[in-house]
């Protein structure tokens, strides 16, 4: 994660559940494509560059389980 990341976002109201589904399925489709796509890079570099497309990966996750358990209550 990046400092941007820990900004408070810009939006007045958070993103909708097919929106966050809506990046996951982009998301998963560049680290498939990134995957497919290392060539001359060594171990180390593509251990870090997949390090962080995961982990965004997992906030994406994270925030689509938060938005679904607080559907539950309203």
């Amino acid at each position: 994660m990046s400092l941007e990341d820990c900004k408070p976002s810009s939006q007045a109201n958070p993103p909708s559940i097919s929106d966050i589904q809506d990046q996951i399925r982009s998301h998963v489709k560049t680290s498939s494509a990134f995957v497919h796509k290392v060539q001359t890079r060594t171990f180390y570099q593509v251990e870090r560059s997949l390090h962080i497309q995961i982990s965004s990966l997992a906030c994406l996750f994270f925030q689509r389980f938060l938005m679904s358990f607080h559907e539950q209550f309203d």
